[in-house]
């Protein structure tokens, strides 16, 4: 008896775990406008919601012989802590990561290096279990 109950029970366990949602995560709705030309380019656009960890990569930022190019990033969300995060030239490379605050608009002015599939990617994440409310951004690059 001890057995089918342990069994019935480690059952349901299992069907709970396998009914529990899935983590979120993505940039959610919005739309972008970018423009590229021979010395840099610029793309503004804004998410409804930022769930979870997302990295967006941009194609068309490094040309063949850039090893790095001048980034002005601005983000603003309106309601929920979230974080940015470029890989910012002399830091070896890694992910340097800011705080938005909802209603403060954080700047990043700096020098960038591409990523390992030579595209700039720039990190979107949620900081709390609340997904931030609608994230406005604006990237501009020059070569």
């Amino acid at each position: 008896m001890k057995k089918i109950l342990s069994t019935l029970i480690f059952m349901v366990f299992l069907l709970l775990v396998s009914c529990s949602p899935m983590a979120e995560k993505g940039l959610i709705g919005g739309e972008e406008t970018c423009i590229y030309s021979n010395n840099g380019g610029s793309c503004s656009g804004y998410f409804e919601k930022v769930l979870g960890e997302n990295i967006k990569s941009y194609d068309k930022v490094f040309l063949l012989d850039d090893k790095k190019v001048k980034l002005n990033l601005t983000v603003n969300s309106t309601d929920g802590e979230m974080s940015i995060g470029v890989k910012q030239f002399g830091m070896d490379e890694e992910w340097q990561t800011f705080g938005v605050i909802p209603g403060t608009p954080t700047t990043f002015n700096g020098w960038v290096v591409p990523d390992e599939n030579g595209k700039l990617s720039i990190q979107f994440n949620q900081n709390q279990k609340i997904a931030t409310g609608k994230v406005v951004y604006k990237i501009e690059f020059i070569r």
